[in-house]
């Protein structure tokens, strides 16, 4: 799992019927005697855990889902209010994909020699997107020019984004509309980073599906 202080987390409890889902990140670990992770918030409030509370938790890392089960050991309030959980016994993994992509509904602008063109993205990657469009936008290889901007995360602010990408699919989309894949293939190393990191974040909170 290549677990490193930092590291985020998704948690669940087994508290109902369903399981309730929380963020958290790696503080450090022993192993194979214990980790350390952050304390849960809800609602900006420290969730309660008792000793031996079941918890399953999730890790993404790269193109891999990783999941184990575990128990809450004990509440640390010092020097960081944190939860010692147990190791895992065992650990189960899902390869998502080549990339993982989310969808997503956000106004892009597509460049062209012939203009622009306000577009709309329905899924993304680190390394590509779907675009939804009233007109064609090309044929396959053909190159384009999109800007679009990652709304803001927690604590951090919105991103401009503007790379090249390539045709590499086009299909019609209802009456009067179009759908286009394109992959990335000239985007700088701070913009590939900002735009994983955003996909990885909405995966993490649940806020946007796997596409």
């Amino acid at each position: 799992m290549n677990l490193q202080p930092g590291t985020r987390l998704q948690i669940f409890t087994h508290r109902g019927h369903k399981p309730m889902q929380y963020v958290s990140a790696v503080i450090g670990f022993d192993f194979p005697n214990y980790i350390l992770i952050q304390q849960p918030r809800e609602s900006g409030s420290l969730l309660t855990f008792i000793d031996g509370e079941k918890l399953t938790v999730r890790v993404f890392s790269g193109t891999t889902i990783f999941a184990f089960d575990s128990v809450v050991l004990k509440t640390l309030a010092h020097p960081v209010y944190c939860l010692c959980i147990a190791c895992p016994l065992d650990v189960r993994t899902k390869k998502v994909r080549s990339e993982m992509r989310i969808k997503v509904a956000m106004g892009a602008e597509v460049v062209r020699a012939s203009g622009s063109e306000q577009v709309s993205l329905q899924n993304l990657s680190a390394t590509g997107c779907l675009i939804m469009s009233s007109n064609n936008l090309g044929s396959f290889d053909d190159e384009l020019g999109l800007r679009f901007t990652l709304p803001p995360g927690d604590g951090e602010p919105s991103h401009e984004i503007d790379v090249h990408a390539r045709i590499r699919n086009v299909m019609p989309h209802g009456a009067a509309g179009m759908t286009t894949g394109v992959e990335f293939v000239k985007v700088g190393a701070t913009e590939s980073l900002v735009i994983r990191n955003y996909v990885y974040e909405m995966m993490l909170d649940g806020r946007q599906n796997i596409a």
